[in-house]
């Protein structure tokens, strides 16, 4: 099963969210805007953690736009799933500027949802602050995989104690946190 993005589909990841959305920030475009591009972000994140596990089940998310930019199949990155450990070595060196390029993308749009911050309730702030910052490590650790089609990314507790002042400084400064991702 290979995965093709496309604007219905992107339309549909965020959708789920929009009660919930309203509820929280109102109609407030630029907060929705933020909102949508972290939902986003945390789905593809999520891909992009269990790449090795989803391309052994046969599940290929990565759009096609992207892996032909890199002279790369879906079809490839199955096999590669089913690869034994001895021809995974030269797959994950040529999979690497793929990783490289949907991690740069994602993290674009999680930065953009940092502009959702300054509209919520300090407790939600908190709590999505936590996310964001947890999000953004998820791809620092995924981007420095080695053997991406064969390791998972995990968060542990030495990452959430090295996030706390972050997450702690964005919950209580929201606006000071937009001042600095654009300098």
């Amino acid at each position: 099963m290979h995965f093709q993005a496309d604007k219905k589909q992107q339309h549909d990841d965020t959708e789920g969210a929009k009660p919930f959305q309203r509820y929280m920030v109102g109609d407030q475009a630029e907060a929705l805007r933020a909102s949508d591009d972290i939902c986003s972000a945390l789905q593809l994140i999520n891909f992009w953690q269990d790449l090795s596990i989803d391309l052994s089940r046969g599940r290929c998310y990565i759009p096609d736009s992207i892996l032909q930019t890199h002279d790369l199949s879906a079809q490839q990155l199955l096999d590669w799933g089913k690869d034994d450990e001895l021809t995974k070595d030269s797959n994950n060196q040529a999979i690497q500027p793929v990783i490289k390029q949907i991690i740069s993308t994602t993290a674009e749009r999680l930065r953009r949802g940092y502009e959702l911050l300054p509209w919520l309730p300090f407790r939600l702030r908190l709590q999505i602050s936590a996310t964001l910052h947890g999000a953004e490590r998820m791809l620092n650790k995924i981007e420095k995989l080695q053997s991406p089609l064969s390791e998972r990314a995990k968060l542990n507790r030495k990452d959430w104690w090295q996030l706390s002042a972050p997450i702690l400084k964005d919950a209580l400064m929201p606006g000071r946190t937009l001042q600095t991702q654009t300098v």
